[in-house]
């Protein structure tokens, strides 16, 4: 039975020399020493262990060799441990995520607008939009989370070199050049630069999601708010990198999102995005492709009609009130441990039994909303004496 710290290893880990029962450790998986993307946190008992990294997501448990296998109830305590391990991770990582996204945000707000001068943009004959210059010079381009709120930044320093704040989420990291309208066409792609060259050469919205993993999950979120849409999938064609991630990672964005993938092409071989692809053969290349394009054919579903209201009456002494804060004390009654609600970013965040997510759309926080008739009509059945007050 391996160690925690082989198990660690054997995960592609470097873990800190010492973790104490009951500590959570923060540890880099970069190979920087700034770095705390890492996560570890050993049980009180010692017998078991989670870890992960935040940065990829990616989460790996351990249990301590046992004296033959475990019990029924020894199966049960572990699984508990393990799943409140994994919920208190969650809770101090979105923490975090808070508290860089506040500093992020200071920091964006005492920058400067940014000028067509700067090296960088010189560089890639592209506009600035509304990216900003720190005092070092550094390019900012803003990266929004799911409820277009400010979750971290992109440092572009005007050799090209490129990093994002330190400790922030790029869970649905993004921004839009552009107007998103549903019903218009709209774009996604990886970088900045290559944003902007989409933007000028179809006129068309253009999310940019910084990287190719953030793909699919954007594309979801834009066909969420956008339904209507026609979304392209504009991808880097990454010929020089084993497996390509750029032309995989756009496929399955445009397949998940009901798109479709574009890429570029070039004249010779060279590969690469279509800033690249400006940058060799001139923008008209890259009109050239969306001309010739087939936009994708969007289909519409069929939308139930809302669930109608409800009287608002005074309830029993043992029900909830049927109203809207009656409703409310209904979702906190049954849910209390799964659902917290993030005053900043006016959303739910609720527990898949695994992690923590927000609820984008409310779907969730509907769903369990619309099994509370049942639960009404239940507690009626209870109180047939005051079946006036349901």
């Amino acid at each position: 039975m391996m160690t925690l710290f082989d198990s660690m290893r054997a995960a592609g880990f470097d873990p800190p020399s010492n973790i104490n029962p009951g500590q959570r450790l923060r540890f880099s998986t970069n190979g920087k020493t700034s770095d705390k993307a890492g996560w570890v946190y050993l049980f009180p008992d010692g017998k078991g262990a989670s870890f992960g990294c935040n940065r990829s997501g990616e989460q790996h448990t351990w249990q301590a060799e046992q004296n033959g296998p475990l019990n029924e109830a020894e199966q049960a305590t572990f699984k508990s441990k393990l799943k409140a391990a994994k919920k208190a991770a969650h809770l101090e990582r979105e923490v975090g995520y808070k508290q860089a996204a506040e500093k992020a945000l200071a920091e964006w707000e005492a920058a400067s607008p940014a000028s067509e001068s700067h090296s960088y943009l010189m560089r890639k004959t592209i506009k600035p939009h509304m990216a900003r210059i720190d005092a070092n010079g550094w390019l900012l381009i803003p990266v929004y989370g799911d409820g277009d709120e400010l979750q971290s930044l992109q440092r572009i320093a005007p050799d090209s070199q490129k990093r994002f704040f330190s400790g922030g989420t790029m869970r649905h990291g993004h921004v839009w050049l552009g107007d998103a309208e549903n019903g218009a066409t709209l774009l996604l792609c990886e970088g900045f630069a290559t944003g902007d060259s989409l933007s000028r050469a179809t006129g068309y919205a253009v999310c940019v999601c910084f990287s190719a993993v953030n793909l699919k999950p954007m594309a979801e979120l834009v066909r969420k708010h956008y339904p209507l849409a026609k979304i392209l999938i504009c991808g880097d064609d990454d010929i020089n990198t084993a497996g390509n991630p750029g032309r995989t990672k756009a496929q399955e964005a445009a397949q998940a999102a009901a798109g479709k993938a574009i890429f570029p092409v070039f004249n010779n071989e060279a590969g690469g995005d279509f800033n690249d692809l400006e940058q060799l053969e001139g923008l008209n290349a890259v009109k050239a492709l969306f001309n010739e394009v087939q936009l994708p054919v969007v289909q519409t579903s069929f939308n139930r009609p809302a669930l109608s209201g409800t009287d608002s009456r005074d309830g029993t002494d043992s029900t909830r009130p049927l109203s809207e804060l009656g409703n409310a004390q209904r979702l906190l009654d049954a849910h209390v441990d799964n659902l917290h609600y993030i005053y900043d970013a006016k959303a739910w965040l609720h527990w898949s039994g695994e992690a923590w997510q927000w609820d984008v759309d409310g779907a969730t926080v509907r769903g369990l909303a619309a099994k509370f008739p049942q639960q009404i009509y239940s507690d009626g059945f209870l109180h047939l004496a005051d079946a006036e007050l349901f």
